[in-house]
């Protein structure tokens, strides 16, 4: 089970129950609760015409006879909402972080006091202000999925007129760069609290919790930077390179990506002497960084490189440092602005 009740807890939970709400809205309110308790969650949860009541179970083995679904606390402080006990299964589903897992009684009790709040809602259960705030989600959603197509026009643009198709260690190119991103992306969002149901899936195919568990432990580089931050960077600016100058830049991309492949055994080597946990992210970027080697070797960029060129390499380096630095910035800045209690583990 999770350590943390995290910001999405109360809109998953609004789910669960079908009440009509918008995550953003929820999620802030959930957020601004002064504090998190049994009582302050039932003052919250009235706002939308959900109806609720406190009990203590003497025995927790009488919890399947309890009306579905309900709240229940675990360990260091974290809430779930459980959807069903099976008696006769010894079995315990229930919903974290927006996605069902099913545990034994036995394992699930062990993390329960026996508190519950049992919550009903009905065809009048609606956030307040609705359709104000779906009106905006819409609009919201319009504009950042426009920034995202107008992105991807562009890249592909950029794709086809380099003829970067012609190749395949070039599309392998492309390719990797961006799962390196994308990953590195999901572990910035874990380092700053925020957690999704892809990079939960994600993270659980090798150990369950391993990503949160090194992300939490540490990972930076100098004490400041988070390497999620660098392999963002990283990735990102290869991938502009690539696609915007790949005959100019392929050959410095390739030593700048041989450079890097040292960091993979520090990595692996932190997490299982350090953490000793697996972050199935953490290792899709080092696979990320091997496969692209080879891929960059296979198209020629060894023999790309124009030593008497240096500048072109010093700009792509100076690139790379900028947006490290910049992302470390407003990262930061965004996780200074999470409550340390809201922020997901």
């Amino acid at each position: 089970m999770k350590e943390k009740t995290g910001t999405q807890f109360f809109s998953s939970l609004l789910t669960v129950l079908g009440v009509r709400h918008t995550q953003e809205y929820s999620d802030r309110r959930f957020c601004e609760m002064p504090f998190k308790t049994m009582f302050g969650l039932s003052k919250l949860a009235e706002e939308y015409g959900i109806g609720t009541l406190g009990v203590r179970l003497d025995d927790k083995g009488e919890a399947w006879r309890l009306p579905m679904p309900f709240v229940a606390p675990v360990h260091c402080g974290a809430w779930v909402t459980v959807t069903k006990v099976d008696h006769d299964a010894d079995t315990v589903t229930y919903v974290s972080h927006g996605l069902p897992e099913t545990s034994s009684t036995g394992q699930f009790n062990a993390s329960w006091n026996g508190t519950a709040l049992l919550v009903k809602a009905d065809s009048r259960s609606v956030e307040p202000g609705y359709v104000g705030h779906r009106f905006v989600e819409l609009m919201t959603s319009v504009r950042d999925y426009g920034v995202i197509l107008l992105a991807t026009a562009l890249a592909v643009y950029a794709f086809i007129v380099n003829w970067l198709y012609s190749s395949y260690a070039t599309i392998f190119l492309v390719l990797f760069n961006l799962v390196g991103a994308a990953a590195s992306v999901m572990l910035s969002q874990k380092s700053i609290g925020i957690e999704t149901k892809t990079s939960a899936r994600i993270c659980s195919a090798i150990q369950t919790e391993g990503c949160d568990h090194v992300v939490n432990k540490g990972g930076t580089f100098l004490g400041i930077l988070h390497w999620s931050d660098v392999g963002m960077g990283y990735f990102g600016v290869s991938l502009i390179a690539l696609l915007c100058f790949p005959e100019k830049m392929l050959g410095w991309l390739t030593l700048f990506n041989v450079c890097c492949l040292p960091y993979s055994f520090w990595s692996v080597g932190y997490q299982k002497f350090v953490a000793k946990s697996w972050c199935t992210l953490c290792l899709t970027v080092q696979v990320c960084l091997w496969v692209l080697a080879a891929f960059y070797l296979t198209a020629g960029g060894w023999h790309c490189i124009n030593w008497h060129d240096y500048m072109d390499g010093i700009i792509l380096l100076a690139f790379y440092v900028l947006s490290v630095l910049g992302l470390n910035l407003v990262l930061s800045w965004i996780k200074e602005r999470i409550k340390p209690d809201d922020q997901n583990s």
